[in-house]
């Protein structure tokens, strides 16, 4: 399985491209920005696209992402594993937040997340750890 992570403006332009594999996203944006307009086409072969608002920073533990959307995340890659041969993972820089979702993905369906740490990102650990031990349940 292939887990890619992305930018939002990375994101928004994959939408627009022919795929020949059949894709999920997940889409991480602000709480204070509206959702990218992402969508799902016979050309892209996007087959689904699940959104989740949280911050990056972790001012207090409601900031970041919840135990309950990392639930809802883990549920999704279950669900979707048999069906599609690409996971995208994208927030709005594809620093920290995408990465630290996508190396938890990494880690539970290839076992390995070294891509996750590399090129510059900076995974967010508290996104890494929730949907990591969601995925293991």
């Amino acid at each position: 399985m292939q887990i890619k992570i992305m930018s939002r403006e990375q994101a928004k332009k994959f939408c627009f491209q022919k795929h020949d594999e059949k894709s999920l996203i997940i889409s991480i944006y602000d709480p204070d920005k509206e959702p990218p307009n992402l969508f799902m086409t016979v050309q892209n072969n996007v087959k689904s696209i699940l959104y989740c608002s949280f911050f990056d920073e972790e001012k207090d533990k409601n900031d970041c992402i919840t135990f309950k959307q990392a639930q809802t995340i883990a549920d999704a890659v279950k669900s979707f594993s048999d069906y599609v041969e690409l996971i995208v993972v994208h927030c709005e820089a594809g620093i920290s937040r995408s990465a630290g979702v996508a190396g938890a993905i990494m880690k539970f369906i290839n076992g390995d997340d070294a891509e996750a740490f590399s090129n510059g990102r900076i995974p967010n650990m508290t996104c890494y750890r929730r949907v990591l031990e969601k995925l293991m349940e």
